[in-house]
């Protein structure tokens, strides 16, 4: 997953018309498709701070040695979870 942000060179670029991008809140851990959003229709650069102080915005990767490795980084969360503890049960 590429990373964009205001100073990316995608970052002028109608979001709709990149391929593969993907939102996530920042305290959350899916990525999510918003291509049919409204927001989607405008450029990262255009849009509030609301959307990207809150939100990572990223292009998931287009050869395949990349997606091998992209279902680890797009759906499980950023710390693993503590083991449970068998004596509670």
């Amino acid at each position: 997953m590429t990373l964009i942000d205001r100073k990316h060179e995608l970052a002028n670029v109608p979001l709709q018309e990149i391929q593969g991008v993907r939102i996530r809140n920042r305290q959350g851990v899916l990525w999510r498709d918003f291509s049919s959003w409204k927001i989607a229709k405008f450029p990262l650069v255009k849009l509030g701070l609301v959307w990207t102080e809150l939100n990572e915005f990223g292009v998931l990767p287009t050869n395949a040695a990349d997606t091998a490795s992209l279902s680890d980084a797009t759906n499980t969360p950023a710390q693993s979870a503590p083991a449970a503890n068998p004596a509670t049960r």
